[in-house]
């Protein structure tokens, strides 16, 4: 015999969830574009150095719960903003050409880390503890590839170099300016981890990706009474009839 399971809607459905609205869906690409802006101000001629990681801050907080692909549109978009106009003086005797490609390439490395970090973002939720570490190991692995990758790299525009007037600067003597940024970026990253008992809510109002949220979508919405039917053989008429299962 062959088990049939139909599927058929209950009148106690919740209703599906309404459409983010526009501010929700612009609310991480203004973060990415604050941060590079953070990121941007932190270095000479501004020299707000304690905004770089406010900056680090912002972007980490514009990946979490995001797909990669749009985390790493995120981390181009500060990219193109911190890089872009921190590298314009490359332009002014060769024309705009080169500043363009430089800065898409240096930026394409704060889109790899953009991709990492919304990675990783879903493992991190039951361990909030390591958002810190993470965030800044990731800042660690960006600047390292940045600045090896391509011909020997382009070591421009590092978060160390934005802080000659920070208190932490004794610890790039012990440290390298390289592996510095954890210390520096790993408080802020930690300041945008949600509490653990926020942590269905905010799930549920920043989801993990537009796919998981589909998927949560229709097990709400497909809240189902179960009917199963056995259909047996009946030589008799030479058909199949069916009839509830005891």
């Amino acid at each position: 015999h062959v088990t049939v399971v139909a599927a058929r809607p209950t009148s106690s459905d919740p209703p599906a969830p309404a459409r983010r609205s526009w501010p929700a869906r612009l609310r991480p690409v203004l973060l990415a574009a604050g941060a590079g802006v953070a990121l941007l101000v932190a270095f000479p001629p501004y020299d707000l150095w304690w905004l770089a990681p406010i900056g680090v801050a912002l972007l980490a907080l514009a990946c979490r719960g995001r797909r990669m692909r749009t985390g790493a549109l995120l981390g181009f978009l500060c990219g193109a903003i911190y890089l872009g106009v921190m590298l314009k003086w490359t332009g002014t005797q060769v024309g705009p050409m080169p500043w363009l490609l430089l800065s898409a390439l240096q930026a394409s490395y704060l889109a790899v880390l953009g991709a990492a970090s919304a990675r990783v973002s879903p493992l991190l939720v039951r361990r909030p503890a390591l958002w810190g570490p993470v965030t800044g190991a990731l800042w660690v692995g960006q600047e390292a590839l940045r600045d090896r990758v391509p011909f020997g790299g382009f070591p421009w525009a590092r978060l160390a170099f934005s802080q000659g007037d920070s208190p932490l600067l004794g610890l790039a003597a012990l440290l390298g300016h390289t592996a510095w940024n954890i210390p520096t970026t790993a408080p802020a990253a930690s300041s945008t981890t949600p509490s653990p008992r926020c942590a269905p809510c905010s799930t549920s109002s920043s989801p993990l990706s537009s796919r998981s949220s589909r998927s949560r979508r229709d097990c709400r919405s497909t809240t189902t009474a179960v009917n199963t039917i056995t259909y047996v053989s009946d030589p008799r008429i030479g058909v199949e009839t069916g009839r509830p299962r005891s």
